[in-house]
């Protein structure tokens, strides 16, 4: 019996261990934290753009977060699925408007954020987003993708509104991939706003 009771004792004792390993291998694990990495200089200018602010973004709920998201478009196009191990910095249309008004003050403007005293610039704009993940074609092939609806607001009254899309071939297919790919197509979907912003003639 006693010796029954010393097996029982170290095999419990040898699970423990294992389990506590386990514990401490699985926080040991890095988290990889992803931005939309440097700005490069924008070398288009319109000096003529009027002073605007920029609004806080509005998304869906599961945009509203630091997860990294990706699409198995091959096997179901409709789950999100978050990568493991792998964040972004901050929500990640908040990284996209902040390079928004980089832009913009790049551009030629003046921007200001809807919560900063902005009270007498009567132009505002609202970023509203449907999509900004990762999607796959096929398990060797996939893309960032961004879908955004952008409006302009003077005061109350609707200036412009348009539908904006873009997509940038990930050169890896991992959350590393996604977040170069999704820092092009949102660069290049600022290009995008900035040429419209352009030739709505605002200062007219």
């Amino acid at each position: 019996m006693k010796r029954s009771l010393q097996l029982v004792a170290a095999a419990l004792l040898l699970f423990g261990c294992a389990f506590l390993g386990a514990c401490a291998s699985y926080k040991a694990t890095p988290q990889a934290i992803f931005d939309l990495g440097a700005a490069a200089p924008s070398a288009q200018r319109d000096a003529g753009m009027p002073p605007m602010a920029v609004a806080e973004p509005n998304v869906p709920p599961w945009l509203d977060s630091i997860e990294i998201y990706y699409r198995l478009n091959y096997a179901n196009d409709h789950q999100l699925r978050p990568y493991t191990n792998s964040r972004w910095s901050m929500p990640p249309l908040q990284l996209f408007v902040q390079r928004l008004k980089s832009r913009i003050a790049e551009s030629g403007g003046s921007v200001l954020s809807s919560t900063e005293n902005a009270s007498n610039v009567p132009l505002v704009l609202h970023v509203d987003a449907d999509d900004f993940s990762h999607a796959f074609a096929n398990p060797e092939r996939s893309s960032g993708q961004i879908t955004l609806r952008v409006s302009l607001f003077n005061r109350r009254n609707l200036v412009a509104q348009k539908t904006f899309s873009r997509q940038a071939t990930a050169p890896t297919n991992d959350a590393a991939g996604a977040a170069r790919a999704l820092s092009v197509a949102g660069d290049a979907l600022i290009v995008d706003i900035l040429q419209w912003l352009s030739a709505l003639n605002l200062n007219k």
